[in-house]
């Protein structure tokens, strides 16, 4: 009799353990430690996650102030009265390497403007002075400033989408000129601390991608019809401020 009511007091046990009716307090103290290290453990995943959102800000904004910073380097180098080619050309190759989101271009959308430039670049010769040899040793520098200058042009095609019938320097100045409508109600600071496109954030995670890449709907134009018709868009871009001319050069 005493092993059956044994047996009865376990299986009843056993089925308040199944149910939930009853937990022994041992379990119940597991149970709370658990819970408390999964708290914690959450925590911490949160904290990480704030961490690296604050650490990949800071290295976008470090990116786009090199970027900025090779921008004013370059034109420094190339300047009316004397130029230094192999500093530009230095210069050039940086930014060849620096992971550029299309924002930062619609930030600073003469960085655009002076690469466009360069690609046309034979500097001042005429108010230098230089004799046939330094002439012709310039000439061969300014060739590659130009060839760097439409290497980094071309990458700068690949981010944005390009419509129909539109060149890249037009579509860059319509892209530019959304931008700035869409953040004209930030502040200076605002705006310079952005690190994600308000035109795509809703929709596209920040990731440092082209607008070609994240739309999926990239369309390049007939590269002849574009430098046929660049002349005519030198006034396409709102608010860019203008490296002299190829004539204005020799002018002064």
């Amino acid at each position: 009799m005493w092993d059956e009511a044994v047996y009865r007091n376990a299986l009843r046990l056993k089925s308040q353990i199944e149910s939930g009716e009853f937990i022994p307090e041992d379990i119940k103290k597991q149970i709370k430690r658990n819970i408390q290290l999964k708290n914690e453990e959450k925590l911490i995943l949160r904290k990480d996650r704030v961490m690296d959102r604050k650490k990949n800000k800071l290295k976008w904004l470090k990116m786009e102030s090199r970027l900025v910073q090779l921008d004013a380097l370059v034109k420094c180098s190339l300047g009316l009265t004397k130029a230094d080619p192999d500093s530009c050309l230095t210069q050039l190759d940086e930014i060849s390497t620096l992971t550029i989101d299309p924002l930062m271009l619609k930030k600073h959308p003469q960085v655009v403007e002076t690469i466009k430039k360069l690609r046309r670049y034979i500097g001042n010769i005429s108010e230098w002075n230089y004799d046939d040899e330094q002439k012709t040793k310039f000439a061969t520098k300014a060739g590659q400033i130009r060839k760097k200058a439409d290497h980094i042009y071309n990458r700068f095609k690949t981010m944005f989408t390009i419509p129909e019938g539109r060149t890249f320097w037009q579509a860059f100045a319509d892209h530019v000129t959304l931008f700035k409508q869409h953040t004209s109600h930030l502040s200076p600071d605002k705006v310079y601390s952005l690190t994600v496109d308000p035109l795509v954030s809703k929709t596209i995670p920040e990731s440092g991608s082209s607008e070609g890449e994240q739309t999926g709907n990239h369309k390049s134009t007939d590269e002849g019809a574009e430098e046929d018709s660049e002349e005519e868009e030198e006034n396409r871009a709102p608010e860019l401020k203008k490296l002299p001319s190829r004539d204005e050069a020799r002018r002064r």
